[in-house]
């Protein structure tokens, strides 16, 4: 247990097997990077618009494109999870952070690689993913992550601002 790694697991979204997702704590939002985004083949209607800015663990601050639920299936349980669209380029395919650790009453690990949650009663205990070999055989379409991250900040995200609309709004 002498390591300081950090804790990704493997889910499927639509028929996908999606490697690299990490499990944060440290983050106030789930996180899908564009770049996965456009590999999944979301309809646009699904998008909704967001004024949300998020800030990084070093200051710097990026606008939300748009926000999406997704079901994700983690072990045996799909979760619907909102996601916000990010143009950003992480080591990461998604980022899963306390809200969906908090709605899937989950027990995140980086000390033990795992997470842990109970369903009816069962405890699913969902082990962090090894290195994987993929063979172009497959059946399941695979989305992998950059080895190399462009914008390592963007891992552990908050809520920096949210723009509130003016369409029709009545302060008084």
């Amino acid at each position: 247990l002498d390591h300081n790694k950090p804790l990704h697991i493997s889910v499927k979204c639509k028929d996908f097997l999606i490697a690299k997702v990490l499990v944060d704590n440290g983050s106030s939002l789930n996180v899908l990077p564009k770049s996965t985004f456009d590999k999944l083949m979301v309809k646009e209607a699904h998008l909704q618009p967001s004024n949300m800015i998020v800030r990084a663990f070093d200051g710097s601050q990026r606008k939300v494109m748009r926000e999406v639920v997704l079901p994700i299936q983690v072990g045996p349980i799909i979760f619907n999870v909102e996601f916000q669209v990010m143009d950003i380029a992480p080591a990461y395919n998604y980022l899963l952070g306390r809200p969906w650790i908090h709605q899937a009453r989950a027990v995140p690990s980086t000390l033990h690689q795992k997470v842990k949650f109970v369903v009816e009663n069962k405890l699913v205990v969902i082990q962090a993913e090894d290195d994987m070999i993929i063979s172009k055989f497959l059946t399941t379409p695979y989305v992998d992550a950059a080895e190399e991250a462009l914008e390592t900040a963007f891992q552990a995200l908050e809520i920096a601002h949210v723009e509130k609309s003016s369409n029709n709004d009545s302060a008084a």
